[in-house]
């Protein structure tokens, strides 16, 4: 299984995968995990991510499961 990572930008920028992209992906091989707020900026609700299938986890978690990470702006790794 794939799991595709969804960081939250730090810019009103465009996410890289909105809540309805996400049921366009088989979900048989593919899962996505969703920074908390990561849609915020974009008028996004974690809610809205959840009802499409996806995780919302923690920024930690994204980055220490995801195979692949979409990010719309520079990536911040806090150690």
């Amino acid at each position: 299984m794939i799991q595709i990572g969804i960081l939250k930008s730090s810019k009103k920028t465009p996410l890289g995968v909105t809540p309805n992209i996400l049921k366009k992906w088989p979900t048989d091989t593919i899962s996505f995990l969703i920074e908390k707020q990561a849609g915020l900026l974009a008028h996004f609700s974690d809610d809205q991510y959840l009802t499409e299938g996806a995780k919302v986890v923690s920024r930690t978690e994204v980055l220490e499961q995801a195979n692949l990470l979409v990010i719309s702006d520079a990536l911040r790794i806090r150690i």
